[in-house]
């Protein structure tokens, strides 16, 4: 079955699996194209039980939406590693989805672990992006609908936290 995180304060949760994804450590880095990022580590809890973490870096980008900036978080899910180390904890999580479904849940529970926010005054967008070559890589076969962006990432997640009180 797969994942339904749903947001709450500081984390998302799927509650048929009791899976909890807490708002993660998060500190600067340089990215490999000498742009300023942001390294995120993520934990992964069963219940009261830790089972695992994910790590991996980002950047910020402002985009416009309806003629509005957003304030937008990528998410760098785009090498294999980092594939690897979500599918590493699939069945420590007890799914029995497909790859690819399994890793938009996930990702999903990534992004939400900041939907609920309440102290934005901008609006933000929150996206977690792959590479076809990462699946490729980790052999996970890509569906043939998913959304991709102009660059050819793979959108795996996305959610949108809008102005407080907006």
């Amino acid at each position: 079955m797969p994942f339904h995180f749903q947001a709450k304060l500081y984390s998302s949760l799927d509650p048929i699996s009791e899976t909890e994804i807490p708002r993660p450590r998060i500190g600067p880095t340089v990215l490999a194209d000498g742009r300023r990022g942001t390294e995120y580590q993520f934990a992964i809890y069963r219940g009261e039980s830790r089972v695992g973490g994910v790590g991996f870096d980002g950047w910020d980008e402002t985009t416009q939406d309806v003629g509005r900036p957003v304030h937008c978080f990528v998410f760098d899910l785009r090498q294999a590693q980092v594939i690897h180390a979500m599918l590493a904890y699939k069945q420590t999580l007890g799914s029995v989805d497909d790859d690819f479904t399994y890793l938009q849940g996930l990702a999903q529970g990534f992004v939400l672990s900041f939907a609920g926010r309440t102290d934005n005054d901008e609006a933000l967008r929150y996206l977690a992006v792959t590479s076809p070559n990462a699946l490729m890589e980790s052999q996970v076969p890509v569906p043939a609908n998913v959304a991709q962006r102009d660059d050819g990432s793979i959108v795996l997640a996305s959610i949108d936290v809008p102005v407080l009180g907006g």
